[in-house]
């Protein structure tokens, strides 16, 4: 209706956004902007036509048509590393878009676009088959509730979620779309809106077959069947595959009905908080010895923002390796933390920890036997030692004495053994620790923890390096490691091994075997140098006076023997050590 020569920007509007126009105490004009004409704001948006195209142009993807594309979004952060099929397919699943091959391009076109109608008359018949086959699939088949994350500008670009649908008072079939994108609340709320339709309709399908004449149909249009006698499935159809044939079979999926529904947030209804700028974390990575993955990471930050990691080589994981989404209770140890007993509550021993937030309690004994207050701290060589204690004071402000502890829990006695010294860190292990991605390698690793909604080279983003082990893989070390010699020189030894899984159980003859096979390495130094190492395939061996006369030539008066099981994919597992002396005469 205009001539776009003819329009001009006329009005700019020096009140800074977004306290513009949601300070409405101090504008008495706020409400009028969402359809006003003030600019502030509004002309940096990123059209989701040139956002597809940057992404792919980033991967080399210049041939591609998405001027079809209308949508538009506050804009884009690329947060890490990434596919361009990963980045555009969430794109397109937030803004209702298809994508399609015509010829040898790519076509990007909203649901809404490019429009046939098909007759009955334009319909082909192939043998007996219906001329129409409609398919409706389960109703738990589709999501009742879509939640959509992004980053809000009006709220200093801090992450925001909101959802359509739901079902009150039962557990939703949620569909998630997680994109580092900027929109406004009510922008996003239309988007969850217009997926949650979308997903509904497409639970009904159609199959039929087209003229070969009809070639200018392709997948991504859109169809409306049309026929005198109103026969043919009503609604609006996207053709999602095309076999080409005697005739073109077609199978297309219903597209909901057009329609808005999305609210509108009030504006001026509440003055925002100031903007909120992150600080530089104190992240902790830990592997730990628990079942579904030991991987756990915990921070914490004032002010607090939600973390993602991410790999810092593209040599690594291109996925997200996690988010951390609250700050966790850590701190440091205010004194040093020596070797203690194993499997027992140690009563005499106290550990001093520091906090940088949150607080420690006692627990009651049931709890505290049902695994309550369980917390990591990283030791000497490099391992996290998991614990637990029964009782916590306050002694002074944000410093605590815990007593009652169990140590070396889950397997965890080599870093028991090693100690930890003052300063080193403690973590508690409650929800706030997230559960990190599987398939993270083995070794030093460096992980970069980044804002929400912020690039990867943001000033707040730090970069940690932990030493990997797979902990939760790693076979136990086992335990009662008894030996005595005889009158020959021998030395008999014996253990007893433990489990990682299922092993606490008082029904069976013994403890599930856990690996794929029942072997150990026994290792058996002497005191003036040497080493002999052997295999065992069950829970004693006898090292000989002659093997030890091979290894050592002499018989050591005192030998340190050390244990381990082996695991097929891990290798030789936690070693328990003992010294034995030899019996004098």
């Amino acid at each position: 209706m205009v001539d776009p020569e003819a329009i001009h920007l006329w009005t700019w509007d020096a009140r800074p956004f977004p306290a513009f126009p949601d300070r409405e105490a101090i504008w008495s004009d706020g409400g009028n902007w969402r359809l006003g004409h003030w600019l502030s704001g509004r002309l940096g948006t990123a059209p989701a036509a040139e956002t597809i195209a940057a992404l792919l142009a980033d991967h080399g993807i210049d041939d591609a048509d998405a001027a079809q594309v209308d949508a538009a979004l506050g804009g884009y952060v690329a947060a890490g590393y990434g596919t361009a099929r990963g980045e555009v397919e969430e794109l397109l699943r937030l803004v209702g878009a298809s994508a399609s091959q015509s010829g040898r391009r790519l076509v990007f076109r909203s649901l809404a676009s490019s429009s046939f109608d098909i007759g009955i008359g334009d319909l082909a018949e192939k043998g007996e088959a219906a001329l129409i086959a409609l398919r409706r699939a389960e109703a738990d088949e589709a999501p009742d509730e879509v939640v959509v994350g992004f980053s809000d500008p009006a709220r200093s670009y801090q992450p925001g979620a909101v959802s359509a649908g739901g079902i009150a008072g039962g557990l939703p079939r949620k569909a998630a779309i997680e994109l580092p994108v900027v929109l406004a609340e009510e922008q996003a709320a239309g988007f969850a809106l217009r997926h949650l339709r979308d997903a509904l309709a497409s639970r009904d399908t159609v199959r039929f077959a087209l003229a070969p004449t009809m070639l200018s149909v392709e997948p991504g249009d859109r169809l409306v069947f049309r026929d005198e006698e109103g026969r043919g499935p009503p609604g609006r159809w996207l053709v999602t595959r095309i076999e080409a044939g005697e005739v073109l079979r077609v199978e297309a999926r219903r597209l909901a009905e057009p329609g808005s529904g999305a609210t509108r947030r009030q504006v001026g209804s509440a003055d925002p908080s100031p903007p909120l700028l992150p600080s530089r974390a104190v992240v902790s990575i830990l592997d730990l010895p628990l079942e579904g993955g030991g991987l756990r990471a915990a921070a914490f930050a004032k002010p607090w923002t939600p973390l993602l990691l991410v790999p810092t080589s593209e040599g690594q994981a291109s996925q997200r390796l996690g988010t951390i989404g609250a700050p966790a209770v850590i701190g440091v140890l205010a004194t040093a933390l020596g070797p203690g007993p194993e499997a027992v509550i140690d009563r005499g021993s106290v550990l001093d920890v520091r906090l940088r937030r949150g607080g420690l309690e006692s627990v009651s004994r049931e709890r505290f036997l049902g695994g309550a207050n369980l917390c990591a701290v990283l030791a000497r060589n490099g391992a996290w030692e998991l614990l637990q204690f029964e009782t916590a004071d306050e002694v002074e402000p944000m410093r605590f004495r815990v007593s009652g502890l169990v140590r070396a829990k889950g397997g965890t006695d080599d870093a028991m053994r090693a100690g930890a010294a003052a300063g080193a860190a403690f973590v508690v292990l409650d929800e706030a620790a997230e559960a990190m991605a599987a398939g993270v390698p083995r070794g030093d690793v460096a992980i970069r923890a980044v804002p929400a909604g912020r690039p990867l080279d943001d000033p707040a983003a730090v970069t940690v390096t932990a030493r990997l082990d797979d902990r939760a893989g790693r076979p136990l070390s086992p335990v009662h490691l008894r030996g005595r010699f005889a009158t020959d020189g021998t030395l008999a030894l014996s253990w007893v091994r433990r489990g990682r899984r299922d092993a606490d159980g008082w029904d069976g003859l013994d403890v599930p075997l856990g690996e794929e096979a029942e072997r150990y390495r026994v290792r058996a130094e002497a005191e003036a140098g040497g080493e002999l190492v052997l295999d065992a395939e069950s829970p004693r061996l006898d090292l000989t006076a002659s093997a030890q006369m091979a290894a050592f030539d002499y018989l050591p008066a005192r030998l340190a023997v050390s244990v381990a099981q082996y695991g097929l994919a891990y290798g030789a597992g936690s070693e328990r050590r003992e010294i034995f002396h030899r019996p004098t005469a």
